[in-house]
């Protein structure tokens, strides 16, 4: 198994922070279905004539490349793990442990391998491996990289997105394949 990581939302507390935070896992099982989604991404770009490096990046692209995009990914045969913090200015450290606890008890229930590759955000990996740790997983990996040269951690981006919008924006419908592809979900409701 072999999945990408990323979050919507920040570890502010200001309004303009928004009010969760959104932790999502693409879970590819076998990896190859990963590789392949990989290659039609930069298939898309080629497509969309974009450059070889463009990022795919939710909160950046215009609407129609963000369709595009979307209906490449949701078509991909995956599984979606998502966390959701709601945000108090007292005890993010604790939910983003909270966070990481439930995703790691969440795959190791389903997979004996783990292999995880996330963004950048050294607290949020410290706490998942922690987390794992804690769960004495000896086949649990995790590892950062910059989302510009990963093309799946652009995928989870966009799924985290997804699931930020679910939380902060009341009318938001996601598309209809991310329901579907949901293996995971779990709310956490802070309290001060």
């Amino acid at each position: 198994m072999l999945a990408y990581m990323d979050e919507s939302g920040t570890l502010g507390t200001a309004p303009s922070d928004g009010e969760w935070l959104i932790v999502s896992l693409v879970v590819f099982d076998p990896p190859m279905t990963g590789m392949a989604l990989s290659a039609a991404v930069d298939d898309l770009r080629r497509l969309l004539g974009l450059p070889d490096n463009y990022e795919f990046h939710r909160t950046h692209d215009s609407a129609s490349i963000q369709k595009r995009f979307e209906n490449l990914i949701m078509e991909s045969d995956f599984k979606i793990y998502v966390s959701a913090l709601k945000k108090t200015p007292a005890g993010l450290s604790e939910g983003l442990s909270r966070i990481a606890k439930r995703l790691v008890h969440a795959l190791a229930e389903d997979y004996h391998h783990i292999n995880i590759i996330a963004d950048i955000n050294p607290s949020l990996v410290s706490k998942m491996r922690e987390a794992a740790a804690e769960l004495e997983l000896p086949d649990f990996r995790i590892a950062e990289t910059d989302s510009k040269i990963s093309n799946l951690v652009q995928v989870a981006d966009y799924i985290a997105n997804i699931g930020g919008k679910l939380y902060n924006l009341p009318n938001f419908t996601p598309p209809p394949a991310y329901t579907l592809k949901l293996a995971e979900h779990y709310q956490i409701n802070q309290v001060d």
